[in-house]
C-alpha cells in the first residue's frame, strides 16, 4: 500500500500541472552517482517503491544530531529561472520516522519535518521558490538516535507548471525567458537581441494540452536578416527534441503573424519546455543553420487553438472574412440580433460592431490577435 501526503496546498494542485522536466539525474538510485552522503552513513537498498529494476537509498540517522542527509550534485544555474519548483520523493521507515526536504541556494530553505504514518512507502513534497542560481536538493533523516533508517526513492525536482492560456504575450511575466541571448521588455513585448548564434525564448511556467490544441500562432516583428523561426519541444518518447522550422520574413516594418500546424505523433499529451529559436539558412540554402548576429526580434503574442485561425469556416453563429485582415472585414451569416464586440488579447474592449450588413473598417486596430464575441459565439481575428 502506498500513501500520498503533501506539505502545501500548492502541491495538491499538481494534478493540473504538466509533464515538467525532472532536473535531477539518477533520481531512482540505480547507483550512488550524483549523490553524496553527509554527516552519516548510507548505502543502496534493493527495496523500491516501483518495479523499475532499481532500488532505493538507505539513510541512517546521525547519532546525537539531526543533520544526517544525502545531497544531489548542484543543479547548474542555466537550468533554472526564478520561480517555484516542487521537490518530491518516496520514503519508507517505521511509524514516526522523520524526514526533511531541503534546497540549498546561497542558504538553506527547509520544508517542515515530516513524520511517516505507516511502514509502507509514502510520497512527500514541498514547493520552493528559487532564484536563477545553482541549487542543491537535499533529504535529511531527522532522527538523532544513530539507529533509525529511512529508505528514499524516486526523487523529482521540477518546475511548477500550469496550463498555458489560449493567448498570451511572451514576456517573463507570462513564463517566457530568453536563452543564449539578452532581451528587453515592455509590458507586453519581449525583444530578443541577436547577440548569440542560437537565440531563443523558452516557456518555463506552463504546459500546453497538445491533444486539444493542434495549431500554434505567433506574432512577431523580425528586425534582423534571419529568416527562420523554429519551434522545439521534447519528443513524446523522451528520446530528444522535435524541431519544426518555418520561414519568416526579414527586416520587417511591422509585426507579422505565423501559424504552425502542430499535428504530428510527438505533439500529444501535456507538452512542456517549448522553445522558439531564430535560425538562418546556410550558405548553400540546403538546411537551417545558426542565426546571424545583429538586430532584434520582437515577440508579441502566442496562441494555441484547436483549429486554424486562418480558416474561413467558423462555428455556428457568424462567419467573417478575410482572416488575417488588413483594413476591413465582412461579416457573413450572422445569425444573432445582438452587436459584436471586439476585444484585445488582454481583455480590453477596443471596438463594437452594431451594423453587420456592411464592410467593417478595422484599419485603426494595431497588428495582432483580437477576439470577436457575439451573444453565443467567439471568433479570433488576426489583424495584419
Amino acid at each position: 500500500m502506498k500513501h500520498f501526503y503533501t506539505f502545501t496546498l500548492t502541491f495538491i494542485m499538481l494534478c493540473f500541472y504538466g509533464e515538467a522536466q525532472n532536473l535531477l539525474t539518477n533520481s531512482t538510485f540505480a547507483d550512488v552517482a550524483a549523490w553524496t552522503v553527509v554527516n552519516t552513513t548510507g548505502s543502496l537498498n534493493t527495496d523500491s517503491h516501483t518495479d523499475d529494476g532499481t532500488g532505493s537509498y538507505e539513510l541512517l540517522a546521525q547519532d546525537g544530531n539531526t543533520n544526517g542527509h544525502i545531497k544531489h550534485n548542484q543543479i547548474i544555474a542555466s537550468n533554472l529561472q526564478p520561480g517555484d519548483y516542487v521537490m518530491t520523493c518516496w520514503v519508507k521507515g517505521g511509524i514516526g520516522s522523520r524526514v526533511k526536504l531541503q534546497v540549498f541556494q546561497g542558504g538553506a530553505m527547509n520544508a517542515p519535518v515530516y513524520e511517516t504514518l505507516s511502514v509502507d512507502w509514502e510520497q512527500i513534497s514541498h514547493v520552493f521558490t528559487l532564484e536563477k542560481a545553482g541549487a542543491s536538493p537535499r533529504i535529511f533523516n531527522s532522527k538523532n538516535d544513530g539507529t533509525s533508517v529511512v529508505l528514499i526513492d524516486d526523487v523529482v525536482f521540477e518546475r511548477v507548471m500550469t496550463e498555458a492560456p489560449a493567448t498570451s504575450d511572451l514576456t517573463t511575466a507570462s513564463g517566457w525567458y530568453a536563452i543564449n541571448a539578452t532581451s528587453t521588455e515592455t509590458a507586453t513585448v519581449q525583444t530578443l537581441n541577436m547577440d548569440n548564434a542560437a537565440p531563443k525564448l523558452k516557456l518555463y511556467d506552463h504546459y500546453v494540452d497538445a491533444d486539444a490544441n493542434k495549431f500554434m500562432t505567433i506574432t512577431l516583428q523580425n528586425n534582423s536578416v534571419n529568416t527562420g523561426l523554429q519551434i522545439s519541444y521534447p519528443k513524446s518518447d523522451g528520446s530528444g527534441e522535435h524541431y519544426m522550422p518555418q520561414t519568416i520574413s526579414a527586416d520587417d516594418s511591422e509585426s507579422k503573424t505565423y501559424e504552425f500546424d502542430m499535428t504530428n505523433d510527438n505533439w500529444s499529451g501535456n507538452v512542456a519546455n517549448i522553445s522558439f529559436t531564430i535560425k538562418q539558412r546556410n550558405a548553400e540554402d540546403t538546411a537551417w543553420a545558426s542565426a546571424e548576429q545583429g538586430g532584434t526580434v520582437a515577440f508579441n503574442t502566442v496562441s494555441f487553438s484547436a483549429a486554424s485561425l486562418s480558416s474561413k469556416r467558423f462555428q455556428k453563429g457568424f462567419n467573417f472574412y478575410p482572416n488575417p485582415a488588413n483594413n476591413s472585414i465582412t461579416i457573413d451569416r450572422f445569425n444573432g440580433n445582438d452587436k459584436l464586440d471586439v476585444f484585445s488579447v488582454l481583455g480590453k474592449k477596443v471596438m463594437t460592431i452594431n451594423d453587420t450588413s456592411n464592410s467593417i473598417d478595422v484599419s485603426n486596430l494595431s497588428p495582432g490577435i483580437y477576439i470577436i464575441k457575439s451573444n453565443n459565439n467567439t471568433q479570433k481575428l488576426i489583424k495584419k
